[in-house]
């Protein structure tokens, strides 16, 4: 039997979030850590898997899991003039009317695929940070 036992946890003291970084392939992509929770520059040429790190004044989080984009090869997109935004309720598709969509958690959780079959299509989501994937385009949302 054990006792007289003390616990005493472990205390960071002020901890405090100084950004993000954004890894391809487990190459670092931001030359200075991220303050938003926005990153562009995912084309097509720019495929493979991507990791998300947070960066504290005490250390790097660990990556998140990896989310690797694949084209569907569908092409004339830029032609259909998708919108993609975040609302409060989720996420708005409009102008996706046949286009497969997947939507993924920023730790790369699918949480939605489907193919579109409205001019106007509505993810119920929680607030947070979503990837989607519209053929071979992807779009970053923030619900608030």
């Amino acid at each position: 039997m054990i006792d007289d036992i003390t616990y005493s946890p472990i205390s960071f003291g002020n901890i405090s979030l100084l950004g993000y970084n954004v890894y391809r392939d487990k190459k670092l992509l931001n030359q200075k850590p991220l303050t938003v929770t926005e990153f562009g520059g995912i084309v097509e040429q720019s495929k493979g898997s991507y990791q998300v790190t947070a960066l504290y004044n005490y250390g790097e989080s660990r990556p998140t899991q990896p989310l690797t984009l694949v084209s569907s090869g569908m092409e004339g997109m830029e032609e259909l003039s998708v919108e993609v935004k975040g609302v409060a309720v989720g996420i708005v598709i409009s102008n996706g009317e046949g286009l497969a969509a997947s939507v993924y958690s920023i730790d790369g959780v699918l949480m939605y695929h489907n193919s579109i079959s409205q001019p106007e299509c509505l993810i119920n989501l929680d607030s947070g940070v979503y990837l989607v994937r519209l053929s071979d385009k992807t779009f970053k949302v923030h619900i608030k």
